[in-house]
């Protein structure tokens, strides 16, 4: 069987390795092999330490300062300062009707009966809207005049990040693909108004081979190229382990063990981190075929902390032919709307509707069985705080001034966090601490040990089941997009920021209600099935349009647009027409019926297929 798709990982004692490849559906291949003292980026703080101290910084201090002299070369020009007078006149307008609103709800206890202050609100955030409009083309007319001053601060930054990237000590596939990372997440960063965060380091890293003009199949399983290879393994290479199913033949009934019948060498080079190349072999099982005319670009091997254990991933970035354009299709093109959001009903999660120009509609549901994998997960994490505050407790009353003189210095670090920011990683430090002095309070010991073991082992089945969750969602929104965006010539999505739908009402405080909302959106995670859906409607040329304007509490039939007594409920009437809707199904309709008005190039719609997809 010739490349490789569908592998997955299993532990047999020792450090392991995964691949995906060939597409980016979640494929993977099942490796196992030593991996140390690799040049792993991200492994090693001091790689981000060293590029941080110029522009990669981990504080946001380096980009806050380059981002900080662009808007002081603006902020001289008298109309930008006028457009930002203008806006900070504009929220300070917002600002009192939504306190005067805050205390007749505090008052009353309830919602009560604001109409007139939710009318003065909805026209302030409409003039702050206006006005920062204008300030953004205030700025960036200001910039197209300070263009050279611009251009040369640019240029010292840029300056900066390649000394960085030289100081490094890194292989150049390792570098440039921080340089690449560091850029998607300023720009993504920028978009937002936010700025970069360093990541606390948790042991994960990763190795980038990039392959100068790529390499074919046949030459990788002929070991053609000298960074990569994937060849037949022989019995003697194979490793000896209990848990390996050594049976010639598959089952009558396989599993996907079973199915796994091929196995293999992969080979890859690596650096270690005094800049010795080596190359590094690991058995992996292969089931599925890459294509044989992809060429391969790239090849990223991620080792990632799953609780306490470490797992490894080696990424396939694949390149294939262009797919000859379709013809087109008899009948005229097929429109697809899609609604994101997410709506708990009597049976799983409805997370998506999608509608086409015909009226054919369909859902993308969570099944049960994945939202109770979730209600599991957050019982034990209430489980878990639950115990980590009865031990904290019981730790706090112990008199650590007598404690012996290293144990007391770990118990000092360990009372001065603050309760809120305390974690069972900390206590967890603090007991592994103890044990060489544990003649001290003895009882204490013991108990607080019992503790640590039972933490981890809560910890480390936690981490697993989430990873297998996480991964069964994904899979799930994979095929579902493949099927929304199957046969589509147009797919509608509708432009909002996902992140801002759970957020808190202006005036709330944090509840019961907000915490659902936010937990229920983290289950739907709607921005992966976004992505997906974008990413098939790339691989098969399928065009992307954005609706910006109303679909939700849209009357489809006399255009009445409604104000609901309660948006919770899913079916609503028209207050003007007497039209009963699904709230989702009728956000398809008005997505559609936008397009159909303003969509007069559709007959012009390409069909061209994405040829290289990651």
């Amino acid at each position: 069987m010739r490349g490789i798709s569908w592998l997955r990982l299993e532990r047999h004692g020792v450090p392991h390795w995964s691949a995906t490849s060939g597409a980016p559906d979640g494929r993977h291949v099942r490796m196992q092999g030593a991996a140390q003292n690799l040049q792993c980026v991200g492994a090693a703080p001091t790689v981000w330490k060293i590029v941080g101290q110029r522009d990669f910084n981990g504080d946001g201090r380096h980009e806050r300062a380059h981002r900080e002299s662009i808007i002081s070369l603006t902020d001289d020009d008298p109309v930008v300062q006028a457009a930002e007078a203008a806006v900070k006149e504009a929220l300070d307008e917002l600002d009192r009707p939504k306190k005067e609103r805050a205390r007749r709800r505090s008052s009353s206890r309830k919602k009560g009966d604001t109409d007139d202050l939710d009318a003065a609100i909805r026209a302030a955030r409409d003039q702050v809207k206006r006005c920062g409009e204008a300030a953004k083309e205030a700025r960036r007319a200001a910039r197209d005049k300070l263009k050279a001053k611009i251009e040369a601060v640019n240029a010292a930054r840029f300056a900066a990040v390649k000394a960085a990237r030289n100081a490094s000590g890194l292989w150049w596939g390792n570098y440039n693909a921080v340089c690449a990372s560091y850029e998607r997440g300023r720009n993504a960063a920028l978009k937002r108004g936010g700025e970069l965060h360093f990541r606390r380091y948790d042991g994960g890293g990763r190795i980038t081979n990039q392959i100068q003009g790529g390499v074919t199949v046949a030459d990788l399983l002929a070991g053609a190229h000298s960074q990569v290879h994937l060849r037949d393994a022989a019995p003697s290479e194979w490793p000896s382990a209990p848990n390996y199913d050594t049976r010639a033949e598959p089952s009558k009934n396989p599993s996907r063990r079973d199915r796994q019948v091929c196995r293999m060498i992969l080979s890859a080079t690596v650096f270690t981190r005094d800049g010795v190349r080596k190359n590094v072999r690991w058995p992996i099982f292969v089931n599925r075929p890459i294509p044989d005319d992809a060429v391969i670009k790239e090849v990223v091997i991620h080792r990632r902390k799953v609780a306490s254990h470490t797992r490894w991933t080696a990424t396939f970035t694949c390149r294939r032919p262009a797919a000859p354009a379709a013809s087109p299709r008899a009948g005229g093109h097929r429109i697809v709307a899609v609604d994101l959001g997410w709506r708990r009903l009597n049976r799983g999660m409805r997370v998506a509707t999608f509608m086409d120009h015909a009226g054919q509609y369909d859902f993308v549901i969570l099944p049960d069985k994945l939202l109770d994998a979730y209600d599991w997960l957050d019982r034990q994490a209430k489980h878990r705080d639950a115990l980590h505050g009865g031990i904290v407790t019981q730790l706090r009353g112990l008199p650590w001034q007598g404690a012996p003189a290293p144990l007391a210095v770990m118990a000092q670090w360990w009372r001065a966090i603050p309760a809120d920011r305390l974690k069972p990683r900390h206590t967890a430090r603090l007991v592994v601490a103890w044990r060489a002095r544990s003649e001290w309070q003895p009882s204490a010991f013991v108990a607080a040990e019992e503790w640590r073991k039972h933490d981890k082992r809560v910890w480390e089945r936690s981490g697993h089941r989430r990873r297998r969750v996480v991964r069964h969602r994904l899979d799930l929104y994979r095929k579902e997009a493949k099927r929304i965006v199957a046969g589509a010539d147009v797919v509608i999505l509708e432009e909002f920021d996902l992140s801002r739908i759970a957020q808190k009402t202006d005036d709330a405080a944090p509840n019961a209600i907000n915490q659902s909302r936010q937990r229920l959106r983290s289950i739907a995670g709607v921005s992966v099935l976004r992505n997906w859906i974008e990413l098939e409607a790339a691989k098969i040329g399928v065009h992307i349009h954005r609706h910006r304007g109303v679909s939700t509490w849209l009357c489809s039939v006399c255009g009445h647009r409604l104000r609901p007594i309660d948006p919770k409920v899913l079916h609503h009437s028209c207050s003007n027409c007497g039209h009963t809707f699904d709230q989702d199904e009728e956000a398809c309709r008005n997505m559609l019926a936008g397009f159909e008005a303003t969509a007069s190039i559709v007959a012009e719609l390409p069909r061209a297929r994405a040829s290289e997809f990651f």
